[in-house]
């Protein structure tokens, strides 16, 4: 490593230190060696110290996700809201109408991510298929999955389990 380094003796120090980045040594472990280490570069004072705005770092490069809601809604999660401005519980035509916005705890929590982020992705918010819902008419949240097999969206948003039937159609993360 052309950067100079040193191992840390108080792990616990760095961690609480936003201008110490530690990393535990996958050279001597605990497993292996009965011993944990821990390095850094911040710690000894290396010229090129971590810098945390480096963390943010554009991976995505700006790219625009399409993401839903199932095709149900589940207040506080995701819903939307009729003329009067009411939560609706059970969708409607509303729901293909993109100039209705989504609202709800998950939409505002990818809204916070996408602020963090800094511009490394746009979130476009669209809506799940009607045929993915006659495939799999019991679960509006297994319909999204579908969506996303299909590539009709990026990324369904929604306190949606993991099940075994979901598993064939996408991965999880």
């Amino acid at each position: 490593c052309y950067r100079p380094w040193c191992y840390v003796g108080d792990r616990d120090a760095c961690m609480a230190s936003s201008d110490q980045r530690v990393y535990r040594s996958s050279y001597v472990t605990d497993a292996k060696d009965g011993i944990d280490l821990f390095w850094s570069y911040t710690v000894c004072d290396s010229l090129e110290d971590w810098d945390h705005t480096s963390v943010k770092k554009q991976t995505l490069g700006g790219a625009t996700i399409l993401a839903t809601t199932p095709q149900a809604y589940f207040p506080p999660y995701h819903y939307k809201r009729n003329e009067l401005g009411e939560v609706l519980s059970k969708p409607g035509e509303e729901y293909w109408n993109k100039t209705i916005p989504f609202e709800g705890a998950m939409v505002d929590y990818l809204d916070q991510l996408q602020t963090l982020a800094a511009g490394d992705f746009n979130v476009e918010w669209t809506f799940g298929s009607k045929a993915s819902k006659l495939i799999h008419p019991s679960s509006a949240y297994t319909a999204s999955v579908q969506d996303v097999q299909d590539g009709l969206i990026d990324m369904a948003v929604g306190p949606i389990w993991m099940t075994g039937e979901r598993l064939t159609i996408s991965s999880y993360t």
